[in-house]
């Protein structure tokens, strides 16, 4: 098995050969696990050092998993991809998610996704009856009501349970200021702010806790927790976001089944809501007004939700940035220097990633300059450690020396003032002893 993606925990030097480097390249073997962004960024690639793995997709089994985590704004053109590979490349693409989103064709008179598949096989049988068997959460309005309430009285009611609690929240910045509203010595944070080594550390004593039924501790986190993150709490708080949102955060409720009775997933309608949760949330709000929240979560209302969701989208928003209209109109053939240019499913243009001073990312800098042979295998170590800003923060940072260039070309350092063991990145306006005007003036 061959792993080919940033966030690879294993860096043993000893493993790190021309041989290994090739076969990752390449994706010379029998399992490779990637990510969707190397995935699909590669079929619309024009480089051949990331072309130059695509013809060992064919005859495979192609398994996406959180199939429901595809951009809306690049689903046509994904969607397209993955039926050109099945019908003319013998490739098996498998879409695993709880949350199926609605991927066959569709031809409506104000909505066309052509580009969806003819048909699709449910691999489980009755997948309705199936989820009513499985069922192991209840779900609930906050207070029964859908009335926008505020942090501290959420976090009041948080402080009130009496068994581990996690919380997701839509935004880094409400994460934050919800964990300080409660008791330090029992609140974990997660967020992007945080490296990765950083949230691994984090989600380990978490589970930790678990393990040893550490109760009540509360755990505050954005959305990241609600893919491929192994957690199992007895009640879960989110904000109100799209169904398929909620039901990830279910999720992490009652996961193994250990309960008693059913795990509770509480509700709640927050007074700021961030621009891109509005319309997934104003339809998942729909779904919650007058319905039975008992049976919320089930295929049926997934297919209606993502539904609902694609056609007030529409077919522009689908294919935001015309990737099909680069075709020739013979598959996959396109005009591939622009498509590599549009087909970017993280953009990124408008942040900076930088390294941040947190477990041994400052001896790795120092090895940098020492072991000039050794750099592809530290700034691999690096990736670890470093987090995403936004570009308009790094001239003003590194004018007052909180942002500065490393001895590599490039590889900026946060200072230590900036980076907070809970919460990971604290931005100049919210950190001690820093004045934020002198940041915008």
């Amino acid at each position: 098995m061959i792993e080919h993606h940033s966030n690879v925990a294993e860096t043993d030097e000893d493993k790190e050969t021309a041989r290994n480097r090739l076969v990752a390249e390449n994706w010379d073997a029998p399992l490779i696990v990637t990510t969707s962004v190397q995935f699909f960024e590669s079929l619309y690639a024009c480089k051949t050092s990331r072309c130059r793995k695509l013809h060992n997709i064919v005859n495979s089994v192609v398994i996406l998993d959180e199939a429901q985590c595809l951009p809306p704004e690049y689903l046509r053109p994904s969607v397209f991809a993955i039926r050109e590979l099945f019908r003319h490349y013998h490739v098996t693409p498998v879409l695993c998610t709880a949350t199926q989103p609605v991927l066959t064709r569709t031809k409506e008179f104000d909505f066309n996704f052509k580009e969806g598949f003819g048909s699709v096989t449910e691999i489980v049988e009755s997948p309705g009856q199936l989820a009513e068997r499985l069922k192991r959460v209840k779900t609930q309005l906050y207070r029964n009501g859908l009335t926008p309430v505020d942090l501290p009285e959420i976090a009041e009611s948080i402080l009130a349970e009496e068994e581990a609690v996690l919380c997701i929240v839509n935004r880094k910045e409400d994460a934050r200021s919800l964990a300080r509203l409660l008791s330090p010595e029992k609140t974990f944070h997660l967020s992007t702010n945080m490296c990765a080594e950083h949230r691994s550390n984090t989600l380990e004593k978490i589970k930790n806790r678990l393990i040893n039924h550490t109760s009540p501790f509360f755990v505050i986190s954005t959305s990241l927790v609600e893919a491929g993150v192994d957690i199992d709490f007895p009640v879960v708080y989110r904000a109100l976001a799209g169904l398929d949102s909620i039901a990830q955060a279910a999720g992490r409720c009652n996961r193994e089944g250990r309960l008693p009775a059913f795990g509770r997933t509480i509700i709640f309608v927050p007074k700021d809501q961030p621009g891109y949760v509005r319309q997934p949330a104003g339809i998942a709000q729909e779904l919650l007004h007058g319905k039975d929240l008992a049976n919320l979560l089930t295929p049926a209302n997934y297919e209606r939700y993502f539904r609902q969701r694609f056609w007030q989208l529409g077919e522009a928003a689908l294919d935001m940035k015309d990737i099909l209209q680069l075709s020739s109109g013979r598959g996959m053939s396109y005009y591939f220097r622009t498509a590599a240019k549009r087909f970017r499913f993280i953009e990124d243009d408008w942040q900076q990633s930088v390294i941040v001073p947190y477990g041994n990312a400052v001896e790795l800098i120092a090895r940098l300059t020492a072991e000039p042979w050794n750099q592809r295998t530290l700034l691999r170590k690096l990736g670890r450690y470093s987090i995403s800003i936004p570009r308009h923060l790094v001239g003003p940072l590194a004018a007052r020396d909180y942002l500065r260039e490393s001895g590599y070309p490039g590889l900026f350092l946060l200072d230590y003032s900036l980076y907070d063991d809970a919460y990971g990145f604290i931005p100049p306006d919210e950190s001690v002893g820093i004045d934020p005007e002198k940041f915008f003036a």
